[in-house]
């Protein structure tokens, strides 16, 4: 309630590339691709954890880890190369993998380190309003606004490197969501895995506009025209 329609976020004609890395556990068939696959606004890609095309890294605007087991050195090297240009990394984690496989790539990403799990049910208890992030996407705001239920989530510890911002706080004052900024991009991180046995966020009214902001927030605006007779640069990408 309060949130505006899907529609209000329909950019000119362009096509964002979404690059999604699926855990070896999930199935392809899972809420991001029945969010991106079928709108013609989205680019969208997608592999499992064991066969990633780097090659597509290089085209995308937004690189999505889905819950992934397996963080190699070489993926890790790929998305801080990837920082270096304009786009968003988006890392949902596993809790199936431990804090030794997930830690290093969150010291690199400039994010909190993982510390533990905590299984209690809690609620996310506010947006903070401070962020810009979900500026425009609500008509109105209530007090009592509904927002997701959170079964399991890694509570975070900062490290000097981290600039993590908070965007969405639980009950205890702990983060679910927010970000970081490295290099030309974006870095955002859930606490809890997008999945039904950890949140219902995926099916919470949202999910939807979160990954719509962080889509489009990947896109720096560009000027809307060019005067005949200047000398300019105009970047294209590849």
């Amino acid at each position: 309630k309060g949130l505006r329609g899907p529609t209000s976020f329909k950019l000119s004609k362009i096509n964002l590339a979404i690059t999604l890395i699926n855990g070896k556990d999930q199935s392809v068939v899972n809420p991001f691709s029945s969010l991106f696959k079928s709108d013609s606004l989205y680019e969208f890609n997608s592999f499992m954890e064991q066969a990633i095309d780097y090659n597509f890294f290089k085209s995308s605007n937004v690189i999505i880890l889905n819950q992934v087991s397996e963080l190699s050195s070489g993926l890790i090297s790929e998305l801080l190369k990837f920082t270096a240009q304009d786009g968003a990394i988006v890392i949902n984690p596993s809790l199936k993998s431990n804090f030794i496989i997930y830690n290093p790539l969150m010291t690199a990403l400039q994010l909190p380190l993982l510390e533990s799990v905590d299984s209690t049910l809690i609620k996310v208890d506010k947006i903070e309003w401070n962020s810009p992030f979900y500026s425009g996407v609500f008509e109105k705001v209530e007090d009592r606004m509904n927002l997701p239920l959170v079964n399991k989530h890694y509570k975070l510890v900062k490290n000097n490197r981290s600039n993590f911002e908070k965007i969405l706080a639980l009950q205890n004052g702990e983060s679910l969501f927010g970000f970081s900024r490295l290099n030309n991009s974006l870095v955002y991180f859930f606490a809890a895995p997008l999945n039904e046995t950890a949140t219902n966020f995926t099916k919470h009214a949202l999910f939807v506009p979160t990954f719509y902001q962080i889509c489009f927030n990947s896109v720096k605006p560009g000027p809307l025209f060019y005067s005949v007779g200047s000398n300019v640069v105009i970047n294209l990408k590849n």
